[in-house]
């Protein structure tokens, strides 16, 4: 009997009995297989914040160590902190040994001509000791540090090396959800422009409110303008429930191969509610721009008419911003937002705004 149930967990699970029915079994590629066993081991790390894993494998695909994030051996989980801080001393990153570089110390023998799975893309010490031991190839999950110092310099060591390295997420296999970011903010603030920053630096995988409205406006054969949009929208939550589209979404997550996760088109705080409701990391970003900037953006790209003036778009966005319980509510889902983005200069700025919000964990 399939659960009614409509929260994440029972729809996973819904999901999977129907697989088991219908579907044959599935043969592994190496790549999926040792991907895998780093997530297996991965699951050994204490760290609270991030559990990281890697396996090493040589030119037969047969596996020659194993590692994950903790403290040196002989050391109790509890002897130094776990917390992440500016204080160096009275934080993790002084005493940890990452899980790259616990992989080459386990080996059983030489890693030479050898390459590594790992969950994380490695920094650049763990980078330094795979050169020194002879790693040709890196296959990592998630590069969600791309931007840091200590990453960028692990690519230029790679690079001279001669070590290649690629990124591989598997569609079969479904990855542990790490980050899931909720983004929205108020018309041409530039909010799709943060997603897909997000979506191109760090590997996130983009889902949107939005595309659940445009599905029900191509049914009812009507044109995907942005008035259709709010109306659709408004409609679908009136119908159900406030956060309907937000349990659509969850639908189309739920098979996700992806660690880190976009949503955007949030514009209900019932929508927040319900993704608060089944990723307890879930975070906010409200994107914003000077409402005159937003209207010389919005008429550079043609989305409104030569004849709509300031006031007319500031007329037009009221019902965005404030509506009831079951339209749209851009400023208390501003006023939820975990982080805020102010996008009033150049594209770099904004992409460093962007770096400095540390929006993916350690």
């Amino acid at each position: 009997m399939v659960n009614a149930c409509r929260c994440l967990t029972c729809l996973q699970k819904n999901e999977e009995q129907k697989k088991l029915q219908t579907k044959e079994n599935i043969v592994l590629t190496w790549d999926e297989c040792f991907v895998s066993m780093a997530r297996i081991i991965a699951l050994r790390s204490k760290d609270p914040r991030t559990q990281a894993g890697a396996v090493i494998v040589n030119q037969n695909n047969v596996v020659l160590g194993l590692g994950y994030n903790g403290f040196p051996r002989g050391i109790e989980n509890d002897d130094f902190p776990w917390c992440d801080g500016d204080d160096f001393l009275n934080a993790k990153y002084a005493y940890v040994v990452h899980a790259e570089a616990n992989a080459v110390y386990n080996s059983n023998g030489s890693v030479q001509g050898s390459k590594i799975y790992c969950t994380l893309f490695p920094c650049n010490e763990c980078t330094k000791a795979l050169i020194q031991v002879g790693i040709k190839e890196v296959i990592f999950e998630c590069d969600k540090h791309h931007d840091e110092n200590s990453y960028i310099a692990s690519r230029r060591l790679l690079d001279v090396a001669g070590i290649t390295y690629r990124q591989f997420i598997s569609d079969v296999i479904k990855a542990p959800i790490e980050t899931v970011l909720g983004v929205t903010g108020t018309n041409a603030s530039g909010k799709d422009t943060v997603a897909d920053h997000l979506k191109q630096t760090y590997g996130f995988r983009t889902y949107s409110l939005s595309d659940e409205i445009r599905a029900e406006l191509t049914k009812k054969g009507l044109p995907h303008t942005r008035e259709n949009l709010i109306a659709a929208g408004n409609e679908l939550r009136q119908k159900f429930l406030p956060n309907e589209l937000a349990v659509r979404t969850l639908e189309r997550i739920r098979g996700s191969a992806a660690h880190n996760i976009i949503i955007t088109s949030i514009r209900n705080p019932a929508e927040i509610d319900e993704f608060k409701r089944n990723f307890p990391k879930f975070k906010m970003v409200f994107v914003d721009a000077p409402v005159e900037l937003r209207f010389e953006r919005a008429r550079a790209r043609g989305k409104i008419g030569e004849g709509n003036s300031l006031q007319t778009f500031k007329t037009l966005e009221e019902k965005e911003l404030q509506g009831n319980k079951n339209e749209q509510q851009l400023l208390v889902c501003a006023e939820r937002a975990d982080f805020s983005l102010i996008n009033d200069s150049t594209l770099e700025d904004l992409y460093n705004k962007i770096g400095k919000l540390k929006i993916c964990s350690k």
